[in-house]
């Protein structure tokens, strides 16, 4: 399934994704991060929240500035 999805992802051309109601877990992000080779930013969620992520184009230029 998660290599079916990434598959429909590389297949948009857009250069970032969003992806909501992930139920990610801490042990997943490193096949994801395989997968994609690309950035990727995430929010594993809580109890009513179940995650996040982000997906980052490896051709987009960009660059992450935090406070």
């Amino acid at each position: 399934m998660i290599g079916a999805i990434f598959t429909w992802i590389e297949k948009q051309k857009t250069a970032i994704k969003f992806i909501q109601e992930t139920y990610s877990t801490p042990e997943i992000i490193t096949d994801w991060k395989f997968q994609w080779r690309g950035e990727l930013f995430y929010s594993h969620g809580s109890n009513h929240s179940r995650g996040v992520l982000i997906f980052i184009n490896k051709q987009l230029r960009f660059e992450l500035k935090t406070p």
